[in-house]
């Protein structure tokens, strides 16, 4: 589980509770939310937004959001950043790394909530430590390099006949290349790695798959990638290729396994970093968390599609079966 509470409500929420009961509206607050991805959007409203209300700040009334989505666009963030922070929010929530580092990039004190860091916040340079990580940045990580190297283990167990199997990702980091080739060939196939990092690189990153003879395909991570998810997963269903994606993939668009982090465990977890942020705690003392809870989701109308059998242990571990 991740670790819930701590005392995250108790200073908003109290804060609220006390100027209520003295006949007094909570003060007035500001959140900035920029997403990588709509689903980000979705999932803040539906999860972290509720989280707020229990502190005691509810949108309409004390509570004023304003949210944007860079639609995978890294280039039109820092764009976005500028205007978000003439808006003089209160907190920014951050969706992903690049969000964060458009907002680094100008001399601002606004706090920084990340919800969710895909890589090491120290190596990233949000953070001296995890403990205490000392700059206006705190909250959530996701690790995605452990995650995609997790959804190449499921590949091949959910197709153990597959000799080669098909990784798109963006251009990465030469160690990162290795890494996930490593994997491809520790899982028993061979790896048939292409890159893509727009719309207007798919056409070719598809021929390039049929050209290496990719059997299966794992979607990788990147904002440009989640902000296309649904396009490539029906891509990859009409190329008959059987898709193993992350959570930015509605469940039923294509994909035959989902994995990813829990969305609502974990936007819950970032509304309780806003509301520690607000009680007027500094993001510099607040450490960090790596999530630690993930969904399966096994769809086997996809599988039907695709003469695919998934693994009964696989079925027996998922979170969630759709038929």
């Amino acid at each position: 589980m991740i670790r819930r509470r701590l005392l995250c409500t108790g200073i908003a929420g109290a804060t609220a509770a006390a100027t209520a009961a003295q006949g007094q509206a909570p003060r007035r607050v500001r959140i900035a939310f920029v997403a990588a991805v709509p689903l980000a959007l979705e999932s803040f409203r539906r999860w972290a937004l509720p989280e707020l209300a229990r502190g005691g700040f509810v949108e309409g009334r004390n509570l004023e959001v304003l949210t944007r989505v860079a639609e995978g666009d890294t280039d039109r963030l820092r764009t976005t950043a500028a205007e978000v922070l003439a808006w003089r929010p209160d907190v920014v929530v951050a969706s992903s790394n690049p969000v964060a580092h458009a907002f680094l990039a100008f001399p601002s004190t606004t706090p920084i909530v990340m919800g969710f860091g895909a890589d090491d916040p120290v190596a990233a340079g949000f953070a001296r430590s995890l403990a205490r990580p000392g700059g206006r940045v705190t909250g959530l990580m996701i690790l995605g390099g452990d995650l995609a190297l997790k959804r190449i283990e499921l590949a091949r167990e959910a197709l153990p006949q597959v000799r080669r199997l098909g990784y798109l990702a963006p251009p990465v980091a030469p160690a990162r290349v290795a890494a996930i080739e490593a994997a491809v060939r520790a899982a028993g196939a061979e790896p048939v790695l292409v890159h893509a990092d727009a719309p207007a690189d798919f056409d070719a990153a598809f021929a390039a798959l049929r050209a290496g003879g990719a059997e299966a395909l794992v979607l990788g991570s990147s904002p440009a990638i989640g902000a296309n998810a649904a396009d490539l997963a029906a891509r990859a269903l009409q190329a008959r290729l059987p898709a193993i994606c992350e959570w930015t993939v509605a469940p039923g668009a294509g994909c035959l396994l989902t994995y990813g982090w829990d969305r609502a465990a974990l936007y819950r977890r970032v509304g309780e970093f806003v509301l520690r942020v607000l009680g007027g705690e500094a993001p510099a003392t607040i450490p960090m968390e790596r999530a630690d809870r993930f969904r399966l989701v096994v769809d086997l109308k996809t599988a039907r599609a695709l003469g695919v059998e998934p693994a009964p242990l696989l079925l027996a571990r998922a979170d969630e079966v759709l038929d």
